[in-house]
């Protein structure tokens, strides 16, 4: 398996370097990205002493097709697909909680990507692309720097 696609792999399942690394050496080349992916996300399972819990839903037939196509799409369980779109759900729920945070005001640009489990450079990213302004700038910051921007052009 090529490295970039283990990176796709990273990116889908949220995998550190360090499993990357491991796969990169441990598994054969041969194997698919897709059972590659499925590898690494049950070693990163493994590997965090992961204490699984149960979890009953119930689901629309429209979902629930959704979700059928999916596993055979990814060739995963519907328990493994469930489980990735939960994660991926809560992380984007958590996301948009805390730029709705930092919008009000009550979380500063750190709070809001420590309460979303993500980089400051994450969050800004995320927050870049709903246009929300992630740096604060004052009116009468604003004021004083075009004052200051005058005199330097004289």
């Amino acid at each position: 398996m090529r490295v970039h696609e283990l990176k796709i792999a990273d990116r889908f399942l949220g995998v550190d370097e360090n499993i990357i690394s491991l796969a990169t050496e441990k598994y054969q080349p041969s194997t698919s990205l897709t059972s590659q992916a499925k590898l690494l996300y049950h070693h990163k399972l493994l590997h965090r002493n992961v204490t699984m819990k149960n979890l009953q839903i119930r689901l629309p037939g429209d979902e629930l097709r959704e979700v059928e196509k999916l596993t055979k799409a990814m060739h995963m369980s519907k328990s493994e697909v469930a489980r990735n779109a939960l994660h991926e759900g809560l992380k984007s729920l958590k996301m948009s909680i805390a730029a709705k945070k930092y919008v009000d005001d009550e979380f500063t640009l750190c709070k809001a990507a420590e309460f979303a489990g993500v980089s400051i450079q994450e969050m800004s990213e995320y927050m870049g692309r709903r246009e929300i302004p992630f740096f604060k700038y004052s009116t009468e910051e604003l004021e004083r720097d075009v004052k200051r921007a005058k005199k330097l052009l004289r």
